[in-house]
């Protein structure tokens, strides 16, 4: 990738690691950051999307594929066979853990009575612990980037925070959009 490619994009998110842009016919591999606005260069048509396809999002994407890749339409982040994603695609490292509490108001009336009243509809919150340990810099480098990503992605133009889409292990195995509580580095 090019450095002459590489810039902010306003409003794309709060982060400071430069990103590329998304261009075809560039060698990606796991772990590569691009910005894709639907085009590949300025003044250009936009890259051909499906409609099953992530269509033409404008955003960050991270290369979750396996194995390298010279860029296409076809394999561009909106193309039919894409192995970019805006979800949590890295698996965390041993020693995940899970947490559920209740939010909950507490009644209490004077004869030794009481009653609990949930917050909210769903007032059952689970907390997940994802340690990432010993990653490469490349790895590290786009975890961070998605995680600071997510905080500037709402709607315009005040912008606001997003979760991250991310499927958990079993018995957990269904796809939601998670929020950021902490981040502790070590």
């Amino acid at each position: 990738m090019s450095n002459a490619s590489q810039s902010y994009v306003y409003g794309s998110g709060v982060t400071n690691i430069p990103v590329d842009s998304f261009e075809l016919g560039v060698n990606y591999s796991k772990y590569d950051v691009v910005f894709f606005s639907g085009y590949t260069v300025a003044g250009t048509p936009p890259v051909p999307t499906t409609a099953g396809s992530l269509g033409t999002a404008t955003g960050h994407y991270y290369y979750s594929g396996d194995t390298a890749a010279t860029s296409t339409a076809a394999n561009s982040p909106a193309g039919a066979s894409s192995v970019w994603t805006q979800k949590l695609f890295c698996d965390p490292s041993y020693g995940a853990s899970v947490e559920y509490y209740n939010q909950t108001y507490d009644i209490t009336f004077g004869d030794g009575y009481y009653n609990l009243a949930n917050k909210s509809e769903n007032s059952l919150k689970v907390k997940f612990n994802l340690p990432f340990n010993k990653r490469s810099d490349k790895e590290t480098r786009s975890l961070v980037h998605l995680f600071e990503d997510s905080f500037n992605k709402g709607e315009k133009p005040s912008g606001a925070y997003t979760g991250i889409y991310y499927t958990p292990c079993a018995p957990y195995d269904e796809e939601h959009e998670c929020y950021i509580d902490e981040i502790t580095r070590r």
